[in-house]
């Protein structure tokens, strides 16, 4: 939530210079988009599962290590803060079009998204924690090889999440952005 409100406050500091530049690189997407270029969902899918693993697995990491915890913690909210900052520009550049854009367009696969790295976050979070009052306290617990195959096979099961949500943000959301942004740009003229 922090992320998200830091986001979302963040674009009233941004500087004309950068507005036009989003502006302009958005307006090039969206006529791109608006041609009858063919995206290529499977790429599309490719680059979302490879830049999500990379985060599921630099949680899982971080989650191994007590040092990890502050880290995992910034890695989500960062992602909350390009959501945030992402929600505030569409809907304070593009008005009703932005509000359509991020409700259509960008809710559905964060839904999944944010959820299963919110669940992933916690479960690291909470095994660095059990890591350190093992190492604090002498308590008779599963040993450490099963305590880390439950984290492991958890973290692999809730990927199943994020997974979901880049099926949803690779072949749903820019048939919809497709869509939603021919629509808006015949009824915004």
């Amino acid at each position: 939530m922090i992320g998200i409100s830091t986001g979302a406050i963040t674009i009233r500091v941004v500087d004309d210079t950068t507005r036009t530049q989003i502006i302009n690189y958005l307006n090039s997407f969206f006529s791109i988009i608006n041609k009858d270029i063919d995206l290529k969902t499977f790429n599309l899918f490719k680059y979302s599962i490879i830049n999500n693993i990379q985060t599921i697995i630099a949680i899982w990491l971080l989650g191994i290590t007590v040092i990890g915890i502050p880290v995992v913690l910034i890695i989500i909210a960062l992602r909350g803060f390009i959501i945030g900052f992402t929600v505030a520009f569409f809907i304070k550049e593009f008005k009703v079009k932005g509000i359509t854009l991020s409700l259509l367009c960008l809710l559905p696969q964060n839904i999944f998204l944010v959820s299963g790295f919110i669940i992933i976050s916690v479960i690291s979070i909470l095994f660095s924690i059990s890591i350190l009052k093992n190492k604090i306290n002498v308590i008779k617990r599963p040993s450490f090889l099963n305590r880390f195959i439950n984290y492991t096979i958890t973290i692999f099961i809730v990927s199943i999440i994020i997974i979901i949500g880049c099926l949803v943000e690779s072949f749903t959301t820019p048939i919809l952005f497709k869509i939603i942004n021919n629509y808006l740009t015949v009824f915004m003229k």
